[in-house]
C-alpha cells in the first residue's frame, strides 16, 4: 500500500488525468491536502483475504471496524454478519463508503453500507482518506472516505478459488470469484463483469476445550470498600476468575426460602448448588460455572456474494455513456446468550412438575412458594438469521467542453430489502403460563389457565432436557420484520481550469445534487408489535428525508519553483445543503500543499464537516429487548430488565470541525523511499448517540441528568433474590444530541520501494516495506452535564493508544514471499479507574495487555499459458492468544473481539487464473 503522494521507483511515465478521492479536481499532478492511504492491487493480491472489506481493515485507522468475527450486532439489531467499516472509532455511520466517488446504498436502516457487496476483483485500487471531507461529497464524511475504484480498463477473463480454515478446525470458509473485462465495436464499448461468493461457516460458541484462554473474568464490588474518602487504599472492585450468576443455574435453582441452594440437574435430578467463595450481590466467583460468554456465536456464519456490470461508451470523440449495476446479497446467523432469568420467576407449591420431595419439604417447612432463577438450558439462545438484497443502478454521461472543460451528469437508485428474524426466541407471556403448571382433574397435567388459553402446552422447567418438544414450541418463536431502505442520487458537475497564473492554471469544479433516502416497513409480527417476545420485539420504522446541494471547490497555485517555494497551492472547497429534515447547513475545507523543496511537503487542512441524522435515527419504531442493568440504588445488583430503543424526530445535524497539518518526506538521494506524519484533531458538537442503558440509569440516580429519570420505570420486581417495589422494571433509550465528541492523534506512514539489481547486479527482484501506524492522544465524550471521559488507551473499547501494520513483499521471478506484523499497544480497562497510588483506588488491576500478530504467505506463479497462480497464507502465525478484559457485566464476554483476534492461527489458500 501507498501514500497517495509516493512516488513508484520506476521509469518516468506520460502524465494522467488522476481522480483523487478527498477532492473533485481532475488535474494532472494535483495533489489533495487530505491525507490519502491507497491500497493498491499488488497489496490487495498480497494480503489474499477473502473480500475487499477484510482488505481495507487492514488500516490501522480501520482496524476496529464491525466484521463477522467482532460481534458486529446484539441478536435483535439485524446487523450480523456485516463489514461496516469504521475510521478512528468514530462509528461505521461517520464514514462514507463510496464506489468511484458515488454513494453505496445503505443495508441497514442506520444508513451504513456493507463492504462485503462490492466484488474485490473489479477493484484497481482503495483509496482511504483520514480527514473530514463533507464539503467533496456530503454528509457523513466527518472521519473521512473510503473509496473502492474500478479497474474500468480491464480486458481479459481472470478468476480465483479460495478455501480457509483455523488450527482448531473450525471457521472453514470456502469461495469463488470470476471477473471478465472486454472491448467492442471497435474499442468504443468496453464491458466489465465481476461477481463472487464467499461462505463462512463461524464458529457456534467458544468451546473452552480449543480455546482456553477464555476465564469468564469479572469485576466484582469490593466487600471492604466503604468510601474514596472512609477507605482509600481499598479497591471499590475486584478481578475474579470464573464468575458466575448466582441467582440461575442451567436447569433451575431455587434462590429463596428454606430450600434456598438447591438446583435441578439433568433429568431433574436434584443437587446442591455451589455457591462461589466471594459473592457480591447477585455474582459470584469460583463454585458453579456456567458462564454466558461460552454460548454466544464467538464469529457468525455468512454467506454473501454480489455482482457488478457496468458497460461504458464512447458516444464520440467528447460524449460518453455509462450504465452500472450492482447487487448484493448477504445473510448472516448467529446465536446469543441463553435467555437466562435471575431468580424473577415466583413457583408455586402446587406447580404439577415439582418433585414430591421438594413438595415435602416445603409442606415441612410451611412455604407455599419459593423464588426460581434458570438459565434455560433446554431453550438455548435466540437465533440471528438475516437477510439482505441490495441493488443499485447508475447510468450517467460525461464528456468535455473545449479543452479544459469537462462535465459529469449521472442519476443512480438503490433499494435494499432486508429480512430479519431472531428464531428460537422467548415468548414471554406464553412461558409464564406455560411453566405455571397444575395437576388436572384426570391426573394429566395442564396450565393453570388451560379455560383462558386452551392451547397453552405446560412446561417442566426443573431441569435439563425434561422439556417437552411440544412444550418447547409452544413458549418459542420468531420474532420478524421485513424492511425496505431506498436511496436516489442525482448530480451534475462542471469542472477545469479558470485562469492562468504565475505557478500555473486555477482549476475549479462546481456542481448541484439531489438525493432521497426513504425506510419503509412492510412486516411485523404480532408478538413483537405487543413487545412479547424475550428480545426483538421490532416496531414499524416508516419514514424519509430529501437533501438538496450545492458545492464547489477550486485549487490556486501561489507559487513555482523559487526558493524555498518549490511549489504552494491552496484548495478550498465549499457545500451548501439543504435537509428536508433539519434545515440548511454549509460545510467547507481549506488546505494548503507546500514544497518548500522537491523533496519536502508540507500539507495543512481545515474543516466544517456533518452528520445528518439518518432513517433510523429519526424514525425508528425501536425494538424491545431484554438489557441486563446494574441498579445502583441496590449495590449495583445485576437485573435484567426491557429496555425499549426509539428515533427522535428532533434531531440536528452533527457539526463537525476538523484541522490538521503534516509533512512528507521523499527524498531524492533515497529513490523509492518516502516518510510521512500527519497530526489530527476532530471535535464533533451535538453528537448522535444513545447515552446508553446503563449511563441513563446511573445519571438518573445520581441526580445528574433528572431528565433521564423519565426513561426510568420503577415498580414491583426482583433485585438480587428479594422483592422490591422500587426496582427497574423497564428502560427507554434513544438517540440524542449529546454536547461533543473530541478526537486527537496523528498517523506515521514510512515506506521503501526497491529493486535489488540496483544493490547487486543480476538480482532480480523487487522488495517493498512499508509501516502504517496510529497514534490516539484523546478520544473524549462530553455529555454536557459535568461528564467527561476520556477512552483513549481503553483496550476494551476500540481507540488504543497505538496501532500499527508493518509489512514486507519480496517478490522474484514466479514467488512472492509476504509478512505483515500487526500491533496492538497495551492499555487499561478505564481510564475513569486507577490500580496505583495516583489517586483513589478503584480497581485492584487496570491492566489490559496488548497484542502482536505475524501473519506470512507466499504465492507462486505457474508456468502456463493462463496464468496460474498459487497462495497459500496463514494469519496470526504463533496463535496469540487475545488478552483479558474484564467486565462488570455479567452477559458480557471478558474479552475485546473489535480489537483482538479471537479466532487463533487461520490457513488460508487459494488458485488464481487470468487469461
Amino acid at each position: 500500500m501507498k501514500s497517495a503522494d509516493t512516488d513508484q521507483e520506476s521509469a518516468p511515465i506520460e502524465p494522467v488525468e488522476l481522480i483523487v478521492t478527498g477532492s473533485r479536481i481532475v488535474r494532472n499532478g494535483f495533489t489533495a491536502p487530505t491525507p490519502t492511504t491507497v491500497f493498491s492491487q499488488e497489496d490487495i493480491r498480497a494480503t489474499a483475504l477473502p473480500n475487499i472489506a477484510d482488505v481495507a481493515n487492514q488500516l490501522p485507522q480501520l482496524q476496529g471496524s464491525a466484521t463477522p468475527s467482532t460481534g458486529n450486532g446484539g441478536t435483535s439489531q439485524g446487523a450480523s454478519g456485516q463489514n461496516i467499516l469504521n475510521l478512528r472509532g468514530l462509528g461505521g455511520q461517520r464514514a462514507l463508503v463510496l464506489i468511484d466517488g458515488r454513494r453505496v446504498v445503505p443495508t441497514v436502516a442506520s444508513g451504513v453500507t456493507d463492504a462485503n457487496n462490492i466484488p474485490g476483483q473489479a477493484v484497481t485500487r482503495i483509496d482511504v482518506v483520514t480527514g473530514g471531507a463533507s464539503a467533496a461529497y456530503g454528509s457523513d464524511a466527518v472521519a473521512g472516505v473510503v473509496n473502492f475504484v474500478l479497474d474500468k480498463e480491464f480486458t481479459g477473463l481472470k478468476g480465483e478459488m479460495n478455501g480457509g480454515i483455523s488450527s482448531r478446525n473450525d471457521n472453514a470458509s470456502r469461495g469463488l470469484a470470476l471477473t471478465y473485462g472486454g472491448r467492442f465495436l471497435n474499442n468504443r464499448l468496453h464491458v466489465l463483469l465481476s461477481g463472487e461468493w464467499q461462505k463462512t461457516d463461524g464458529i457456534d460458541h467458544l468451546d473452552t476445550s480449543k480455546r482456553s484462554w477464555y476465564t469468564g473474568t469479572r469485576l466484582l464490588p469490593n466487600s471492604a470498600f466503604v468510601s474514596r474518602t472512609a477507605t482509600p487504599n481499598v479497591p471499590a472492585l475486584l478481578t475474579f476468575n470464573n464468575v458466575n450468576h448466582s441467582l440461575a443455574a442451567p436447569g433451575g435453582l431455587i434462590t429463596s426460602g428454606p430450600l434456598k441452594g438447591t438446583q435441578f440437574g439433568v433429568g431433574g435430578q436434584l443437587l446442591p448448588f455451589s455457591y462461589g467463595s466471594y459473592i457480591a450481590g447477585s455474582l459470584m466467583a469460583g463454585g458453579q460455572f456456567e458462564d454466558s460468554g461460552t454460548e454466544s456465536q464467538l464469529v457468525s456464519q455468512v454467506d454473501f456474494a454480489n455482482f457488478l456490470g457496468r458497460a461504458d461508451y464512447e458516444i464520440n470523440d467528447r460524449i460518453s455513456l455509462f450504465a452500472q449495476f450492482l447487487y448484493g446479497y448477504s445473510r448472516g446467523r448467529g446465536k446469543g446468550a441463553n435467555q437466562r432469568k435471575f431468580g424473577t420467576l415466583t413457583i408455586q407449591k402446587t406447580n404439577a412438575y415439582l418433585p414430591q420431595s421438594i413438595v415435602d419439604a416445603m409442606t415441612l417447612n410451611n412455604v407455599t412458594s419459593f423464588g426460581f432463577g434458570t438459565n434455560v438450558e433446554d431453550i438455548g439462545g435466540a437465533q440471528q438469521d438475516n437477510k439482505r438484497r441490495s441493488k443499485q443502478a447508475t447510468i450517467g454521461l460525461n464528456g468535455s467542453l473545449g479543452n479544459n472543460w469537462k462535465w459529469d451528469v449521472y442519476y443512480q437508485f438503490g433499494r435494499s430489502d432486508l429480512d430479519i428474524k431472531l428464531n428460537n426466541v422467548i415468548n414471554k407471556s406464553n412461558y409464564t403460563r406455560a411453566i405455571d403448571a397444575v395437576f388436572a382433574s384426570n391426573g394429566g397435567i395442564v396450565c393453570r389457565n388451560v379455560a383462558t388459553f386452551p392451547n397453552c402446552v405446560p412446561l417442566n422447567p426443573f431441569g435439563v432436557g425434561v422439556a417437552s418438544p411440544q412444550a418447547l414450541a409452544y413458549i418459542t418463536g420468531t420474532a420478524a420484520t421485513r424492511m425496505q431502505l431506498t436511496q436516489q442520487v442525482a448530480e451534475a458537475s462542471l469542472s477545469g481550469d479558470i485562469a492562468d497564473l504565475w505557478a500555473g492554471p486555477i482549476s475549479a469544479t462546481v456542481g448541484a445534487g439531489w438525493r432521497k433516502e426513504d425506510v419503509a416497513t412492510s412486516y411485523v409480527d404480532n408478538v413483537s408489535l405487543a413487545s412479547g417476545w424475550f428480545a426483538g420485539n421490532y416496531k414499524p420504522t416508516n419514514g424519509s428525508y430529501n437533501v438538496k446541494e450545492l458545492f464547489g471547490e477550486a485549487v490556486v497555485p501561489l507559487a513555482k519553483d523559487f526558493v524555498l517555494a518549490h511549489s504552494l497551492e491552496l484548495n478550498a472547497a465549499v457545500r451548501r445543503t439543504d435537509y428536508s429534515s433539519s434545515g440548511i447547513v454549509t460545510t467547507w475545507k481549506v488546505g494548503v500543499n507546500y514544497r518548500p523543496i522537491p523533496d519536502v511537503l508540507i500539507r495543512a487542512t481545515r474543516s466544517r464537516d456533518i452528520r445528518a441524522p439518518g432513517l433510523n435515527d429519526l424514525y425508528s419504531g425501536g425494538s424491545v429487548n431484554t438489557a441486563p442493568i446494574l441498579d445502583p440504588r441496590y449495590s449495583n445488583a445485576s437485573v435484567s430488565i426491557p429496555n425499549s430503543n426509539v428515533g427522535n424526530p428532533n434531531l440536528k445535524p452533527e457539526g463537525a470541525s476538523s484541522w490538521g497539518v503534516g509533512a512528507v518526506y521523499q527524498p531524492s538521494w533515497l529513490r523509492g523511499f518516502s516518510a510521512s506524519v500527519d497530526y489530527y484533531n476532530i471535535k464533533v458538537r451535538d453528537a448522535i448517540a444513545s447515552p446508553g442503558t446503563q449511563n441513563i440509569v446511573n445519571l438518573c440516580e445520581a441526580g445528574v441528568r433528572p431528565d433521564y429519570c423519565a426513561l426510568v420505570t420503577r415498580g414491583t420486581g426482583v433485585v438480587g433474590g428479594v422483592l422490591r417495589n422500587d426496582a427497574i422494571v423497564s428502560t427507554i433509550t434513544g438517540p440524542v444530541n449529546l454536547a461533543s465528541l473530541e478526537l486527537k492523534g496523528y498517523d506515521i506512514e514510512l515506506g521503501y520501494r526497491k529493486n535489488l539489481a540496483d544493490w547487486v547486479p543480476g538480482w532480480d527482484a523487487n522488495l517493498s516495506l512499508r509501516a502504517l501506524g496510529t497514534r490516539v492522544l484523546k478520544n473524549v465524550t462530553d455529555d454536557g452535564v459535568g461528564s467527561r471521559h476520556d477512552a483513549a488507551g481503553e483496550n476494551r473499547g476500540s481507540t488504543p493508544r497505538w496501532r500499527w501494520n508493518v509489512s514486507a513483499l519480496y517478490n522474484q521471478n514466479r514467488v512472492t514471499l509476504s509478512a505483515t506484523w500487526r500491533l496492538i499497544s497495551s492499555g487499561v480497562l478505564s481510564t475513569s479507574f486507577y490500580d496505583n497510588a495516583a489517586g483513589p483506588l478503584t480497581v485492584d488491576n487496570n491492566y489490559v495487555a496488548g497484542a502482536s500478530y505475524v501473519d506470512a504467505g507466499i504465492n507462486y506463479k505457474i508456468p502456463t499459458r493462463g496464468g496460474l497462480e498459487v497462495y497459500f497464507r496463514v494469519s496470526n502465525l504463533f496463535d496469540k492468544s487475545p488478552p483479558i478484559v474484564a467486565s462488570q457485566n455479567f452477559l458480557a464476554p471478558s474479552f475485546n473481539p473489535s480489537l483482538f483476534d479471537v479466532v487463533g492461527r487461520y490457513f488460508r489458500a487459494g488458485v488464481r487464473f487470468k487469461i
